[in-house]
């Protein structure tokens, strides 16, 4: 369908550059089209299946010694197997952070399951393009990176006096996830 737009869309420019006249105007008509039809068939598989299709993912706890959540408990991220000739989709999940004692503390008190593994299911339901009834990664393998390092993904601390005992291993525990992905086929 996208190389058939493209054809299209690349006839109409002739046809503008070879009868001296704007084809713009049908140019952004095809392009809304295509864009409105993105939008409107997800709309409609949710309508007529009782509601929006999901994939389940489970979890796989990572075994790496770095790969700790702010308390200190293993990190893990969340998948789907797809078909061995299919793309990948990995998500990192987002989820702010903490950047001092207080900050993490009033973290800890209020989304506690942002800075800790303890407490997060063996699956995980998730939607939109991950669902595997979304065409056309409906095959995909899917990955999803929980979030528990308050880093966004990019510290390398450990626990100490300075950081009030939390760990900032976002690092760690994406290159980890990512090594854990390779060995299933990434």
């Amino acid at each position: 369908a996208a190389c058939a737009l493209e054809k299209r869309m690349r006839r109409l420019v002739r046809c503008d550059d070879a009868r001296g006249y704007s084809n713009r105007r049908k140019i952004a008509a095809v392009a809304l089209v295509s864009s409105v039809a993105l939008v409107v068939i997800p709309i409609v598989l949710w309508r007529t299946t009782g509601g929006p299709p999901t994939a389940t993912l489970h979890r796989y706890f990572l075994d790496e010694p770095l790969a700790v959540c702010n308390d200190g408990s293993s990190a893990a991220y969340y998948y789907r197997e797809g078909r061995a000739d299919a793309p990948w989709l990995i998500y990192l999940e987002g989820g702010h952070w903490c950047w001092d004692i207080d900050s993490c503390a009033a973290r800890w008190l209020h989304e506690p399951m942002l800075m800790s593994s303890r407490q997060w299911g063996e699956s995980l339901e998730i939607g939109g393009i991950y669902s595997s009834n979304a065409y056309p990664f409906r095959r995909a393998h899917v990955a999803y990176v929980a979030y528990c390092s308050s880093d966004a993904h990019m510290g390398n601390r450990a626990a100490s006096v300075e950081t009030g005992g939390w760990h900032f291993r976002g690092q760690a525990i994406v290159e980890a996830s990512l090594r854990a992905l390779v060995r299933r086929g990434l």
